[in-house]
């Protein structure tokens, strides 16, 4: 008897979806026997679970760290709670499980020894994509190692000791501070500063915002800084930002690639000048030409206009907002400390008012451990997410004393808290909370790098783009931490991951331009004073400074104190 077509389909139908509901069924019984596998063979104990009303998406939680980020309280907040709960534990955020920690040997294992087994996940790369395409603090893997082997040709050493550039910059700064004892707030100027440096690095020209507040450059710093508020609601909304309004993500994103296109097209036809001099033997190229600048050199690996653009944005929010974070949240300490700043012009006084060199830079022991101590204390990316791409095992942070191993399924969150780290008093002694350079003078060998990524133990581009809307990150990752011997014990400093892990270089390129414009400003002023009464409060967007600025008044030197600056 003949089988009709439709009965046959159906049999079909049915004898596939049997087939495909088994295999399922036996990979899950697969994937489960090998969890408890690796759960057996490492003693894995779940970390404590954080109380929420909320079991399922946390959303609870979700709304007190929004409260407590609008209030300016979310450090405190997320320290209270590793004071609670101990120093490793988890929770739900939407329908991820989180496992939070600050222990050393979790936060080295997920940036180093298994940093394979981590990534940022997809979440971040939809929500930037339209930004960021697909830069390096975009990429995992195979693409993260092409764009790291392209970029770092591009940095050299002569470049990341450009003083004179520095100096260039910071004369402006200075030009723009009252002398006559009046009120101004550094923070807006340390933000126009670090815009200018990076922008001439990148693109042989400044935006010169210290000069012209309204040039078409700072216009595009503000679209840039919308856009990447759009990609953090993107990322904080996962999925359902599809169906939201996003008219401004869009247009800011448009303006942001518009810039940063001229500059690539400028870049590509100094390209093809290159390429006709080859060949026909004469120079036609005398724009600039004996000066290093970073999209030149990078467009002669690659003529590709939207690499270059994606990778140009990466490099710009890692050289501008968390460089300007570092210097705010040191000065706003500095203002309240005036025992410091006499010691640090001390120090400088060796200099006899000229410009120091790198090798001065280097010697300048106390003006390092105030930089150094200001990030311990206020680090500039007080944050990081990692995602766990495949079932995975922490060292430790498990079981009713949190000493046992975690077994970490794939699609688990990883979040770190640097500021709650850096202010553990087992690690750091009962003044952790104080800012007390001195204590940098007794490390034999402070910064003892872990990470396979990082390359100098300077966190001035911190994350690029961290965001800290409750635990969710804006457009990078860190990437790398470090490890502090001797007394201190173990302090993790974030750094601006995937991008300024690119090379040494760029992270020492922008160390270089902290210490120099704190040594030039001590140089020039004789006193700070805070014209501001409240304590530090945190204001975290792409970067962590303080939130109240830093209202001062600056007292120059006397003219006739023999400290009048050289230039360089």
């Amino acid at each position: 008897m003949l089988i009709s077509s439709p009965t046959l389909l159906c049999y079909f139908l049915l004898g596939g979806s049997a087939f495909a509901i088994s295999s399922l069924f036996c990979q899950q019984i697969t994937r489960r026997r090998e969890r408890r596998k690796l759960i057996l063979r490492h003693d894995c104990q779940p970390p404590i679970k954080l109380s929420q009303r909320d079991p399922f998406f946390g959303l609870d939680t979700i709304w007190d760290s929004y409260c407590a980020l609008k209030s300016k309280t979310y450090l405190d907040q997320v320290r209270h709670r590793y004071q609670q709960y101990g120093n490793t534990f988890s929770s739900h955020f939407w329908s991820s499980q989180v496992i939070n920690t600050i222990e050393p040997d979790n936060i080295r294992t997920v940036l180093t020894t298994k940093f394979k087994d981590y990534g940022i996940g997809s979440r971040r790369k939809d929500a930037f994509a339209p930004l960021l395409g697909n830069s390096i603090v975009l990429s995992d893997g195979a693409q993260w190692e092409h764009s790291r082997a392209m970029l770092r040709p591009s940095f050299t050493r002569s470049q990341v000791g450009d003083l004179p550039m520095f100096e260039i910059h910071v004369h402006r700064l200075i030009q723009a501070i009252p002398k006559d004892g009046s009120t101004l707030d550094l923070a807006q100027l340390f933000y126009r500063l670090t815009a200018d440096v990076i922008s001439d690095f990148m693109f042989g020209k400044s935006i010169q915002s210290l000069v012209e507040p309204e040039s078409l450059g700072t216009q595009f710093v503000k679209a840039l800084h919308h856009a990447q508020a759009g990609g953090e609601k993107r990322w904080f909304f996962g999925g359902l930002a599809k169906i939201m309004p996003q008219e401004t993500f869009y247009q800011s994103v448009k303006e942001v690639h518009g810039y940063i296109n001229i500059h690539v097209d400028r870049a590509l036809r100094y390209r093809e000048c290159l390429h006709e001099e080859k060949e026909h033997g004469f120079a036609k190229n005398t724009e600039n030409s004996g000066r290093y600048i970073f999209l030149r050199e990078l467009s002669r690996i690659t003529d590709d206009r939207q690499i270059l653009r994606d990778e140009l944005l990466s490099v710009f929010v890692a050289g501008r907002d968390t460089t300007a974070a570092l210097l705010i949240n040191l000065f706003f300490v500095l203002a309240r400390r005036p025992d410091i700043w006499q010691r640090l012009r001390r120090e400088v006084d060796t200099l006899m008012g000229e410009a120091p060199t790198i090798k001065e830079l280097k010697n300048l022991a106390y003006v390092r451990y105030c930089i150094k101590e200001s990030q311990r204390l206020h680090p500039e990316v007080p944050t990081n997410i990692r995602t766990a791409y495949k079932d995975t095992v922490l060292p430790t942070g498990g079981g009713p004393d949190g000493k046992s191993p975690i077994f970490v399924p794939a699609g688990t969150l990883i979040a770190f808290h640097i500021t709650a780290l850096h202010r553990r008093q087992d690690l750091w002694g009962e003044d952790a909370e104080e800012f007390r350079p001195e204590r940098w003078a007794t490390e034999k060998d402070p910064w003892v790098i872990t990470s396979h990524r990082a390359s100098v133990p300077v966190s001035c581009f911190a994350d690029l783009f961290f965001s800290f809307r409750n635990i969710c990150p804006s457009v990078a990752d860190l990437g790398a931490a470090l490890v502090v011997s001797g007394t201190c014990s173990y302090a993790l400093h974030t750094l601006a991951a995937d991008a300024n892990v690119i090379t040494g270089g760029l992270e020492e390129f922008a160390f270089n331009e902290a210490l120099y414009t704190v040594v030039r400003l001590v140089q020039s002023f004789e006193r700070i004073e805070a014209r501001d009464p409240e304590p530090w409060t945190e204001e975290l967007a792409l970067s962590c400074a303080s939130a109240n600025g830093v209202k001062v008044a600056m007292i120059p030197v006397p003219l006739n104190s023999g400290e009048n600056l050289s230039r360089t």
